[in-house]
């Protein structure tokens, strides 16, 4: 108990003062800069959705400064870059692009009738952009597997794996936004089930989760999920039988 105390403590202290950080030089380029059919609304609510997570911003914040992050890209599919999949989101080179709807779908939308005391509803933008930030922190390591010089089966089972690392990041981000929202303190268990009922992409987590043995996924005491290969291997089987998410 005490140091759950300690815990809930310094995660509190670093969530106050988080609440002053701000996108380095290089990230308020590219949001200041975000593509010509982006509308005002569209850009804020990027600025919320990385402002509300400081482990989201931090990871944009270097991204954009290594220049893996150049340009937010938002319009019809036509408009933008080619892209990998049959994604909404997508990364080409260090452009992000997003379909016109995308950003407006993804907020912190209730898909449960029910509601609990004192819920928190997860930001499914701070979810996307946590995906995408992962797919960018990795994509040198990805592109140098190349499946013209690496086994097909290996090949696979590598994307596979950052797929559901990129998921759990995603998810961490969440939480992350959640907590500073709830002030700084961890969340109680029925605002991470609330979470996870409410978001977008709750189906891989939910088999995850229901999974016997060694292929259940766990949550710690903050419903972060540690990237252990545990966790990562019981999300790519959740991932490997789920539809394909609509961002990369």
């Amino acid at each position: 108990m005490k140091k759950r105390i300690l815990i809930s403590l310094g995660l509190a202290c670093l969530a106050m003062t988080s609440a002053f950080a701000a996108p380095n030089a290089a990230l308020e380029r590219v949001l200041k800069n975000a593509g010509p059919n982006a509308e005002p609304a569209q850009v804020t609510r990027l600025r919320e959705a990385i402002a509300s997570s400081p482990a989201l911003e931090a990871q944009l914040n270097a991204l954009a400064a290594s220049g893996q992050l150049s340009q937010f890209a938002i319009g019809e599919e036509a408009m933008l870059p080619s892209k990998p999949g049959p994604f909404s989101a997508w990364i080409h080179g260090s452009t992000w692009a997003f379909q016109t709807d995308f950003i407006d779908k993804h907020g912190k939308t209730r898909l449960m009738d029910v509601v609990a005391p004192g819920e928190m509803l997860p930001d499914n933008l701070v979810f996307a952009l946590g995906h995408l930030a992962y797919k960018a922190e990795t994509a040198m390591q990805m592109d140098a597997a190349s499946i013209k010089t690496t086994p097909r089966d290996q090949w696979v089972s590598m994307r596979m794996k950052n797929d559901a690392e990129a998921t759990i990041q995603a998810w961490n981000d969440t939480v992350d936004a959640a907590q500073k929202s709830n002030g700084g303190k961890v969340l109680a268990a029925g605002q991470v089930g609330s979470m996870i009922l409410n978001l977008r992409y709750r189906a891989a987590f939910i088999k995850a989760m229901q999974a016997q043995g060694e292929d259940k996924l766990q949550f710690g005491d903050d419903g972060r999920i540690a990237m252990t290969p545990a966790n990562v291997a019981a999300v790519m089987k959740a991932l490997s039988t789920s539809s394909l998410f609509d961002v990369q």
